[in-house]
């Protein structure tokens, strides 16, 4: 049986986090922990999965997929920003209406 030990339920391994912003803290420090060895065994488990052959035609489709979408997000960005920038329409005045 777990003990408290001053901990809240979503502090504890194992329980379901209430709060969607303390999942996203969770990632970040899963991420943080994630060292050497363990980047190492992802790697060796990709190797045999893939073989040494596929592994950089993958490694080159996620680089294109990763430029893809920085050009996308920037595209999207550089248009709020002129639509931002830009004067407001001026009122259309139309000729059928006194």
């Amino acid at each position: 049986m777990i003990r408290n030990l001053g901990m809240r339920s979503d502090d504890r391994p194992g329980v379901a986090a209430k709060n969607p912003d303390s999942i996203t803290v969770m990632n970040h420090y899963l991420l943080a922990f994630l060292g050497t060895p363990e980047i190492i065994g992802i790697l060796v488990v990709v190797l045999i999965m893939f073989g040494a052959k596929k592994v950089p035609e993958l490694a080159r489709g996620l680089g294109q997929g990763i430029r893809e979408f920085k050009k996308a997000s920037n595209e999207i960005q550089d248009d709020l920003e002129r639509s931002i920038e830009a004067p407001p329409p001026k009122p259309r005045s139309d000729s059928m209406h006194p």
